[in-house]
């Protein structure tokens, strides 16, 4: 029987964090096969988020953004996976952990590490994701200026320059660029539609590309050469990011090892370990045990605090 449930909860786990893990080689693996295991994950979660409540609409936005992330790896292996099924998968993966977690460690004490893993990895990945989102978005705002300062040099109205700018490049950017150019299409205002695009992209420059869209859209004004020099302030600052984060990586490597270092050992201990279960079971070892972890806690918090200025 616990062979059997850890199968289980090992397959469920997997299954799920396979496609928010497995990057671009993992895709080109699947790609194009209905048939394969990633096919097969994503029809048995649209399956069983059909028979559920909507459960992505409460997840929290650490969940939503793994969720968000495991449709996108389903799409780019040609498989169909909706809001429903992700969260359901989502679902899966911790309840795989927790199941392998009662199996491995064994009672009470096994659940509650695998609730805790699971709880913890999922904030690190989104965490990770939204890291990602960033950095391709900084690399990807130099071209885009100058996209638009080609499209607007030559004559291009203001709603042109924008679905220039979303067929021309390719990215996150240039999807949001689309989405605009389909809002004012639909009787957006140019205002409007700029608003939306300035929230859902996060960008070095943002902020002065739609403040400067909207003067070009009511002066006439192509403002060609402020494109093109923003396009090369943002290039600067992102070199400056990568040499910062050069310079600092392995202090922060330190800050991560040290402080995932005792939540490692402690669930560690808690799986392989009876002496050390014997003693988390007792009021004394319990109560020693969250001591630390809020003294942990408050660590990392103040270093996340002092290091917040220069990441």
């Amino acid at each position: 029987m616990e062979a059997m449930l850890l199968a289980l909860g090992s397959a469920s786990a997997a299954g799920a964090l396979a496609l928010a893990t497995g990057g671009h080689r993992g895709a080109s693996t699947i790609r194009g096969s209905r048939s394969s295991w990633a096919g097969a994950a994503c029809d048995l979660a649209n399956g069983l988020g059909s028979r559920m409540p909507d459960l992505h609409a409460h997840l929290p936005r650490s969940a939503r953004v793994v969720c968000d992330d495991l449709r996108s790896r389903a799409a780019s292996a040609e498989c169909v996976l909706d809001a429903r099924g992700a969260a359901a998968l989502l679902m899966l993966a911790v309840a795989g952990s927790v199941l392998a977690g009662a199996v491995l460690a064994g009672g009470p004490l096994g659940l509650a590490v695998g609730a805790i893993a699971s709880c913890l990895a999922i904030p690190l990945r989104a965490s990770a994701l939204e890291r990602e989102r960033a950095q391709r978005l900084c690399r990807e705002m130099p071209a885009v200026f100058r996209t638009l300062a080609v499209a607007l040099g030559s004559g291009k109205t203001l709603h042109q320059a924008v679905d220039y700018v979303g067929t021309q490049e390719r990215g996150l950017v240039a999807g949001e660029f689309g989405r605009a150019s389909l809002r004012m299409r639909c009787g957006s205002t140019p205002q409007e539609a700029l608003a939306d695009l300035e929230s859902r992209i996060e960008a070095p420059g943002m902020r002065l590309m739609t403040a400067a869209l909207i003067i070009a859209q009511r002066t006439g004004s192509p403002l060609r050469d402020l494109f093109l020099r923003s396009a090369r302030l943002v290039e600067r600052q992102g070199e400056f990011r990568q040499m910062l984060e050069v310079k600092t990586a392995q202090v922060r490597l330190s800050v991560r090892v040290v402080s995932a270092m005792p939540a490692i050992l402690v669930g560690l201990l808690s799986i392989i370990s009876r002496d050390f279960q014997a003693g988390l079971a007792s009021p004394v070892g319990l109560g020693c045990v969250c001591a630390a972890a809020a003294l942990d806690l408050l660590a990392i918090y103040i270093i996340r605090h002092l290091m917040r200025g220069i990441s």
